[in-house]
């Protein structure tokens, strides 16, 4: 897989089928930048639970149905060492249910933020204890293999910090508008 350009200059990414942005936690020392993390009174976690691989932080708004089939997504994977961190942007507390249905299948924590998505993935992060942090659309599905081709993947390839993907629509569905080139 092609080396792609470092996502905000963070490092070196690979580039695979439907992943979204997943990142290494811990850099590179070599090409480590420190970014400021808005905490958004985010409570301190403490656990005795042992530390995930991956961390998926979810930050969504006035999106139940998605968000469900999301967790439905993750629910299926073939790797279970992950967390999912919920940032609830909503003011009400719509997503209660989504949350408690699949609260049994996967270690879910939630979160809630005022909106704003850079200031909620930054309240996610702050969460997350896997050493790998991947922040999944609210909107998305993750195949069932997801998870587990991107520790291979990153495991394979040391020297990558992230893997980055394309959108793939489901059968039947759009897929989304594509970023590109345009005449001004």
């Amino acid at each position: 897989l092609p080396t792609g350009m470092g996502l905000l200059g963070l490092g070196r990414f690979r580039q695979a089928v439907g992943v979204g942005v997943i990142i290494r936690r811990e850099l590179h020392a070599s090409r480590r930048t420190t970014l400021p993390v808005e905490r958004a009174n985010v409570p301190a976690t403490t656990t005795a639970a042992p530390r995930p691989k991956f961390s998926l932080v979810l930050a969504t708004v006035e999106r139940v149905v998605e968000v469900d089939r999301l967790l439905s997504s993750l629910a299926a994977q073939t790797r279970t060492d992950f967390e999912v961190i919920v940032v609830d942007q909503n003011a009400d507390e719509r997503l209660r249910p989504a949350l408690a249905r699949h609260a049994a299948r996967l270690a879910i924590r939630r979160v809630r933020a005022p909106r704003g998505l850079s200031r909620s993935r930054n309240a996610g992060l702050a969460m997350a204890r896997g050493a790998i942090v991947a922040f999944p659309d609210d909107d998305c599905r993750y195949a069932p293999d997801t998870l587990a081709r991107v520790a291979a993947l990153l495991d394979a390839q040391p020297d990558a910090d992230g893997v980055t993907g394309r959108v793939v629509a489901a059968a039947g569905e759009r897929a989304p508008a594509r970023f590109g080139r345009r005449a001004h």
